[in-house]
C-alpha cells in the first residue's frame, strides 16, 4: 500500500532531522516509525535503492533482561567464566555490534570523538565522557539498555586501553 500524507513544514523538517539522527533516508524512518506503532518488527533495509526490504528476526536483549540476568548471575555467585555469564555477554556484545553498524557511523560524523549512549531503536544520548554517557545512559533507557562507545573508528577501544608511561 502506498500512503501518501500532508505535512506542515514544521513536521517535515523535524521528520528529515529524527531520520538522519538515525542514519536513514526519511521514508524508511517513517515506515519503520508506522510500523512499530502497529506492533511490527522494525525494518531490514538491506537494499533500499532496489526496494527489498526484509523483517528483523531477531529480537535485542532488553534492559529489563539485561538487569534481572546481571542480578540473577550475581545472588548465584557464578564467576564470569560461567557460561551463563559468557552468554550474556554475547547477547549484549551482539546486540551493541547491531547498534553500531547500524548508529555509530552516522553518528560519529556529526559528534566526532564524543561518547554517545545508543539504544536499539537508535534513540541516543551524547556526553563529553564514558562516566556523563553512561550516566545517561542508565537515566534515559535503564541499566544494559544502551551501547555506550566513543565515536570514533575504533569505538574509544584505544581510550580504554592502559597508558604505556
Amino acid at each position: 500500500m502506498t500512503l501518501t500524507i500532508q505535512l506542515s513544514p514544521e513536521e517535515e523538517r523535524r521528520l528529515h532531522e529524527l531520520a538522519a539522527e538515525r542514519g536513514q533516508p526519511v521514508e524508511d524512518f517513517a515506515h519503520d516509525v508506522l510500523g512499530r506503532l502497529l506492533g511490527n518488527a522494525p525494518i531490514n533495509h538491506s537494499d533500499p535503492e532496489n526496494g527489498s526490504h526484509s523483517r528483523v528476526e531477531r529480537e535485542w536483549i532488553t534492559a529489563e533482561e539485561v538487569a534481572a540476568e546481571w542480578d540473577r548471575i550475581r545472588r548465584s555467585g557464578l564467576k564470569a567464566s560461567s557460561p551463563e555469564y559468557q552468554r550474556l555477554l554475547e547477547r549484549v556484545g551482539a546486540r551493541d555490534s547491531y547498534i553500531w553498524e547500524t548508529f555509530g557511523p552516522r553518528l560519529m560524523e556529526r559528534f566526532p570523538g564524543k561518547w554517545a549512549a545508543i539504544a536499539p531503536g537508535g534513540e541516543f544520548e551524547i556526553a563529553d565522557s564514558q562516566v556523563e554517557a553512561l550516566r545517561r545512559a542508565r537515566e534515559r533507557f535503564g541499566d544494559g539498555g544502551a551501547c555506550v562507545v566513543c565515536l570514533t573508528p575504533d569505538r574509544g577501544e584505544s581510550r580504554l586501553r592502559p597508558r604505556k608511561g
